[in-house]
């Protein structure tokens, strides 16, 4: 069986999510800090007027920011019932895969990772690691389940 994946670029690393998970890719408008938000919380961006949670990836997981070069997409969707957008640095395509490249998270060497990723994907571009959203959203509000 196949699979639609929105492929994510995130400092040297590829992360997917299913295609059906984002509900649009942006370029970055202005992120509008709040002050008490946990440090995963970049801060809110307004998107044709609805307000929406900006969540930097790079923080959250702990990852060192490639040459201090803030990021410049947001993928747009929906977790938990919330819009959010999490921060990349770029997107690199929506792929068709077949579920034969896809294995699981005990081949994921990244440590860090580990307890996003639901499982993986070899590719010729590289290993795409497939990201569990939800668990991101238990690591940005420390609410785990």
């Amino acid at each position: 069986m196949n699979r639609l994946i929105c492929i994510l670029q995130l400092g040297d690393r590829l992360l997917g999510t299913g295609s059906d998970e984002v509900r649009e890719v942006i370029r970055l408008p202005e992120i509008t800090p709040v002050p008490t938000a946990p440090p995963g919380i970049a801060g809110l961006v307004s998107l044709r007027g609805e307000v929406i949670t900006a969540i930097d990836l790079q923080r959250v997981l702990g990852l060192p920011r490639e040459l201090d070069l803030p990021p410049r997409y947001g993928a747009v969707m929906e977790v938990e019932g919330e819009n959010v957008c999490l921060l990349v640095d770029r997107v690199e395509d929506v792929l068709e895969v077949s579920d034969t490249a896809f294995g699981l998270t005990s081949k994921v060497r990244d440590e860090v990772l580990r307890p996003v990723v639901c499982g993986v994907y070899s590719l010729d571009m590289g290993e795409v690691l497939m990201l569990d959203t939800e668990s991101v959203m238990a690591l940005v509000t420390g609410v785990f389940r």
